[in-house]
């Protein structure tokens, strides 16, 4: 039952991803409400005046989809994680993780790191997975996160991790959604990165997909 629970989980989270080398695009008016937004980063940089403004933005649109989000700040309050949190109906105190990273980094200019890819895109899908979750009951909790100060060394995930340990969180699974955009050579696939202790998952994602 729980490898049930994480297929739909997984074949959920791929409605997101590019996966189908000759995929027709239909209109989605869903797609078409966003084109009328405006929020435009040139930047996410760590500590940069808009890398502030995407936090509030992500934080907008957990707290649109119905979450109440957490604001895990680090590194003397320069850096901050948002977390948004679906509990479970049968294991409350067990999580699964899906996230991303939302900070940019660029090698010459700071003030022109808008990406897109690394990782707006990793980003993008994991607000799509909790928008689609709120409303779909799931037996463990979910943990939704958006970390910062990734580029910069890993902060933001480091500090989570430490924080989990030290309160004995049971996290059954993570799925870090990184870059899932790109492709180097255009044959539109990703890769499935995973340790051996995590097989399980990696296989239950590659069946989803």
């Amino acid at each position: 039952m729980k490898h049930l629970q994480n297929s739909i989980i997984l074949a959920l989270m791929l409605l997101g991803l590019p996966i189908l080398v000759n995929g027709q695009v239909g209109f989605s008016p869903y797609v078409d409400s966003l084109a009328g937004q405006t929020n435009t980063f040139t930047t996410r940089y760590a500590g940069s005046t808009q890398n502030q403004l995407a936090t509030d933005f992500i934080v907008n649109k957990f707290t649109e989809y119905g979450y109440m989000p957490e604001l895990q700040f680090f590194r003397g309050d320069t850096g901050v994680n948002i977390i948004a949190t679906k509990t479970g109906t049968l294991y409350p105190d067990k999580f699964y993780i899906i996230c991303a990273h939302y900070d940019s980094y660029a090698h010459t200019d700071p003030e022109q790191a808008p990406g897109a890819d690394d990782n707006a895109s990793g980003t993008a899908a994991m607000l799509e997975a909790a928008r689609l979750f709120y409303n779909l009951p799931s037996n463990y909790s979910i943990k939704f996160i958006a970390f910062d100060e990734e580029e910069s060394g890993l902060f933001g995930s480091i500090y989570f991790a430490e924080q989990a340990s030290q309160a004995g969180m049971e996290i059954e699974g993570v799925i870090n959604l990184d870059m899932i955009a790109f492709t180097s050579d255009d044959d539109y696939t990703y890769d499935l990165c995973t340790e051996n202790n995590t097989s399980q998952l990696t296989l239950d994602f590659s069946s989803s997909a």
